[in-house]
């Protein structure tokens, strides 16, 4: 019996997907003529998402990104469009065109539930830092802020006929902001919303966004760097909300809190709540924010005494618990050099850990040490009294997160009795950001057994497993990197070992 020929409508999605990303704008053009032909691949079979970004190739672990060029063959497709529903723009410092190019498909897709802009200034070249006597590095000329606003526009315009469920913009376009607002109805299939595009907040755009998220049933909300965050709050009412993030990266910022409480007080719905930005001023009124459904809190230290009190005999202390009812999860988020400026000494984090045993709910938390082995914790103070050893005995997950390089060694000496004293109870441990070798991990996992007999399951770089598998880990394999295979990211850890084998 002779075999049937393969023909194009056997080849899989991820096979047509690199012929495209690694097509010039001619080869996708003969591409469509064949898909012409043989339109059994359009629709059902074919893309279902698009990623155009200007340079795809060797893009990390080959994705499926295509470049800006190929809208055109994509749009001559027979219906090749049909089933897309996600579309994501890597914009270049050519956006405006870019952005035309993407306005094209963005027709000829009968809805787009998630559409993802972004734009990231380049780095220039190690050859243009200061001292350097080479050539600086070139001035990059970006498009005329008019005709980006005129394309912001009529993509805005496109994705409120396409029910766009997921919004993530983060992009620093430049906008003509002498315009008048743009009259665009709102956006009302929103669920989902990124926000850290500045332009967004400027006259044209800012009535359209506000009344776009009040119009719609946002259950997602993720705003970064805003330089006018109070009267963008102030003027949004999101009843349906379940996570709201504000971030500032972590900078200190010279942000009214007050406009923030207002805008939680406003919504108590909210179940995930994430404020990673740092402010001066930490003097907060723990009882003043009450939020019943609060689950997981995302926050930086400056910002924890508007959340938590102090343990004491005051009715803030006394109420704290009564505040969070449903309150599980507390982590802890720094800027990414704040250590430099901010000395996190363990008192301060004692401080902290103080009010999170006053929430007596709490089991879940995770701390970020910048050098743990320059801490004083009163374990090792010989005047001090067993009462004044902080206890938190119901943490049952705690995560660490290190920025300075520690070995198990070192961790061992300083680590475990502080440890067993503050958590007693802690089922699960995970320490994160470390680079250990394979037999370290084994031997930190003995040590666990031998002195926290009360942890069962221990997380070392992203990887969970129970205490006894890392006892009987296998010492083949791929080395470091093969080893994380068997944690959260495997394609990941299978990409690094590739390069470190060969």
């Amino acid at each position: 019996m002779d075999t049937p020929a393969i023909t194009l409508t056997d080849l899989p999605v991820e096979l047509i997907t690199i012929v495209l990303e690694y097509s010039e704008e001619d080869d996708v053009v003969s591409l469509a003529a064949v898909c012409r032909v043989l339109n059994a691949i359009a629709g059902s079979h074919f893309l279902k998402s698009v990623h155009f970004r200007h340079d795809s190739k060797g893009l990390f672990l080959g994705s499926s990104a295509i470049p800006f060029r190929a809208s055109r063959g994509l749009c001559t497709v027979l219906d090749c469009l049909s089933n897309v529903s996600y579309l994501m723009y890597d914009l270049t410092d050519d956006y405006v065109d870019d952005m035309y190019k993407g306005l094209s498909v963005l027709k000829n897709v009968p809805a787009s539930r998630f559409f993802h802009l972004s734009y990231f200034t380049p780095l220039p070249p190690p050859h243009t830092l200061v001292g350097s006597t080479d050539l600086p590095f070139p001035l990059r000329l970006l498009p005329s802020p008019s005709s980006a606003t005129a394309v912001l526009l009529a993509l805005f315009a496109e994705l409120v006929v396409k029910s766009t469920r997921s919004l993530h913009i983060d992009a620093d376009l430049e906008v003509d902001d002498t315009l008048m607002p743009i009259s665009l109805p709102p956006l009302t299939s929103l669920e989902d919303v990124h926000i850290t595009a500045p332009f967004l907040h400027t006259r044209p755009f800012r009535t359209w966004i506000t009344s776009s998220l009040n119009a719609s049933r946002i259950l997602r909300l993720y705003i970064g760097s805003v330089p006018t965050i109070s009267p963008f709050l102030s003027q949004l009412s999101l009843p349906s909300l379940q996570r709201f993030t504000f971030t500032d990266r972590g900078e200190v910022s010279a942000i009214d809190f007050a406009s923030v409480r207002s805008f939680l007080l406003r919504h108590p719905s909210i179940r995930d709540l994430n404020l990673t930005f740092s402010i001066h001023d930490n003097s907060g009124d723990a009882g003043s924010l009450p939020l019943p459904n609060l689950k997981k809190l995302f926050v930086h230290p400056s910002l924890l005494p508007h959340f938590l009190s102090l343990p004491g005999p005051s009715p803030a202390a006394t109420s704290s618990s009564l505040l969070f009812p449903n309150l599980q999860s507390i982590h802890f988020e720094v800027g990414l050099f704040e250590h430099l400026t901010t000395p996190y000494t363990y008192s301060v984090w004692e401080t902290v850990l103080r009010r999170v045993s006053a929430q007596g709910n709490v089991t879940e938390l995770e701390l970020p040490f910048e050098d743990f082995l320059n801490f004083k914790h009163p374990i090792y103070d010989p005047f001090s009294s067993p009462s004044q050893i902080l206890e938190l005995p119901s943490i049952q997950l705690v995560t660490f997160l290190f920025s300075h390089h520690v070995t198990p060694d070192e961790l061992q000496e300083l680590f475990f009795p502080w440890f067993n004293h503050t958590f007693p109870n802690a089922r699960r441990l995970a320490i994160h950001q470390i680079q250990w070798a394979q037999q370290e991990e084994s031997s930190f996992a003995g040590a666990i057994k031998e002195k926290c007999p009360q942890v069962e399951t221990l997380e070392l770089s992203y990887t969970k497993k129970l205490v006894e598998e890392w006892l009987a880990q296998d010492s083949e394999g791929f080395g470091l990197a093969a080893h994380r295979s068997e944690g959260k990211f495997p394609i990941l850890a299978l990409y690094h070992a590739r390069f470190i084998t060969n």
